[in-house]
């Protein structure tokens, strides 16, 4: 007599320490999932682009938000070790402790981002965006010539169109991340990254800072908010770049797309675009 067959036991893994109530989330994964029914793209075509999205993009930018999570961990043990140390008369100054390979870490995957978002134009428009040019793809040539990706959108959509105003828009930040990830990959290029931690001065503590010398050279700024900004112009930039690529191939006329105000967004998945309908005829009375 056969032996009954026993269900396989169902099994529940933990991919990641994240949920939807992170925007990043929330924001890469469900977001784009909605966003994409507006897209005149084949099924194939929309399966492509939610993968980048979640399996690529989503993936990089927690990396940068571990990373800068880290380093405030980091920070707050030291002040806190600090504080105690001088309730007890002692001498003691703070120092965060893995900032450099924190910040290299932040860098690399956003590095990433970036490179992986040049993907979407390949995906909705048929661009050759290569893996070895992106990057450099980004970065504005200076007053006489402005940076690849630029250029295209100018030659595709037109220099004032808005696709290529958000692009321009955002060449700044995104050509300073990648320079300071080129400082640290290439140290004999030229230019280098400075990172500060805690330093005493005659004026008081300063707080931990970044800068680049050399070809590159860029001003000293605060290291820690400069890190919480670039956060948020990463996810924003990956949303704004769908938005532009699914308006210029909308399923219909009748669709756009609005923010949500902060106050308004569902903690539990806090979304920050959503799909309206306009231009329709009113209905007729009854």
């Amino acid at each position: 007599m056969d032996q009954p067959v026993r269900p396989q036991p169902f099994i529940v893994q933990k991919r990641s320490n994240h949920g939807t109530s992170n925007p990043i989330v929330a924001r890469l994964s469900l977001q784009t999932l909605e966003l994409l029914n507006c897209a005149n793209l084949p099924k194939e075509g929309q399966d492509q682009v939610f993968r980048l999205y979640h399996d690529c993009l989503q993936r990089s930018l927690l990396r940068c938000f571990d990373a800068y999570t880290r380093l405030c961990q980091a920070r707050d043990m030291s002040l806190q070790e600090v504080a105690a140390a001088v309730d007890q008369g002692a001498r003691s100054f703070p120092f965060v402790i893995g900032l450099e390979d924190e910040v290299n870490t932040f860098l690399y995957e956003a590095k990433l981002y970036l490179r992986d978002a040049l993907r979407v134009l390949n995906l909705f428009f048929g661009a050759n965006f290569a893996d070895a040019s992106r990057l450099t793809s980004w970065i504005d040539k200076g007053k006489v010539k402005e940076g690849a990706v630029i250029t295209w959108a100018a030659e595709m959509f037109g220099r004032d169109a808005d696709f290529t105003h958000m692009l321009r828009s955002e060449e700044p930040w995104v050509s300073d991340i990648i320079k300071f990830r080129n400082a640290v990959e290439h140290p004999d290029g030229g230019t280098a990254m400075v990172l500060e931690n805690y330093r005493a001065t005659s004026n008081g503590r300063l707080e931990p800072s970044w800068r680049r010398e050399g070809k590159d050279a860029r001003r000293e700024t605060l290291l820690f908010p400069d890190l919480e900004v670039l956060i948020e112009n990463l996810l924003t930039f990956g949303e704004d770049l769908l938005v532009c690529s699914i308006l210029k191939r909308l399923i219909s006329p009748n669709i756009g797309f609005g923010i949500i105000p902060p106050e308004e967004r569902r903690p539990e998945c806090p979304v920050r675009v959503r799909t309206v309908l306009i231009g329709l005829p009113p209905l007729p009375q009854a």
